[in-house]
């Protein structure tokens, strides 16, 4: 993702248009890999790639769109970088586009674009397996992280307010934190909003009340791997990790 600055509130739904895809894995060496925008077009729609297993040597050298049928939709492009972020600006010539192609030298891996998913409160979006999306929002002046869970059709998922939604960060020697409702009663955001329905909510925050340290999340220049994990009626859901900088950068 690029870094721009918009100052520094709590104000959601503002600003950010970064959706985090997940892991393409070349060779031996493993991307998480967001877009900017949606891939319209005649519309130029920028992807970043940062590696996310440094001691791997690999590099990227191309990438380009395509549609369900595998078919390019746009000329292969060269990423604009350094050792270990990228950056692949494309536009696509017709409709259609379903999937980011990645190449290294002569291998190649593709992953979805999630067309049409989009944050809803200023952060940044990546799919959760096994199904459903969440937006988690960092707050750098405060070191406060906000997160959402959305249904495969970007509607609330409310799930029971005591799960336990685990964070760690592989970026930060693998700490590991706890997101947990604001409070039982109406587990309202930072508008004031409430997030609480029958006892269930898609609404989680860290450290609220809870005394733990979030010291080590505050900047301007914080930046991080992150992924998640929760149970769902015994289900398990997680997601690729991804990298998160403060919604102020988005």
């Amino acid at each position: 993702m690029a870094v721009h600055d918009h100052g520094h509130d709590h104000a959601h739904g503002e600003g950010s248009t970064v959706v985090a895809l997940g892991i393409v894995s070349l060779g031996l060496s493993s991307f998480a890999v967001d877009r900017e925008g949606q891939c319209e077009v005649g519309t130029a729609c920028t992807f970043g790639v940062e590696k996310v297993n440094h001691e791997s040597a690999g590099v990227p050298t191309e990438a380009w769109v395509e549609n369900e049928l595998g078919e390019p939709l746009c000329e292969p492009v060269k990423g604009d970088g350094h050792d270990k972020h990228w950056h692949f600006k494309v536009m696509a010539a017709t409709s259609g586009a379903t999937k980011f192609v990645l190449r290294m030298d002569s291998e190649t891996e593709s992953i979805s674009l999630c067309p049409g998913v989009a944050p809803r409160n200023g952060g940044i979006v990546t799919p959760v397996r096994p199904s459903g999306f969440l937006e988690l929002k960092l707050h750098d002046d405060l070191g406060d992280l906000e997160l959402w869970l959305y249904n495969s059709e970007q509607k609330p998922m409310d799930i029971a307010a005591d799960t336990k939604i685990s964070a760690t960060f592989a970026s930060h020697q693998g700490a590991s934190i706890e997101l947990k409702p604001r409070n039982a009663e109406l587990n309202e955001d930072e508008d004031g909003t409430p997030n609480m329905r029958n006892g269930k909510t898609n609404y989680f925050i860290f450290p609220g009340d809870t005394g733990a340290d979030a010291e080590w999340l505050k900047g301007e220049t914080w930046r991080g791997l992150v992924k998640f994990e929760f149970e769902v009626d015994q289900a398990a859901y997680d997601c690729d990790t991804f990298v998160l900088v403060p919604h102020s950068h988005l």
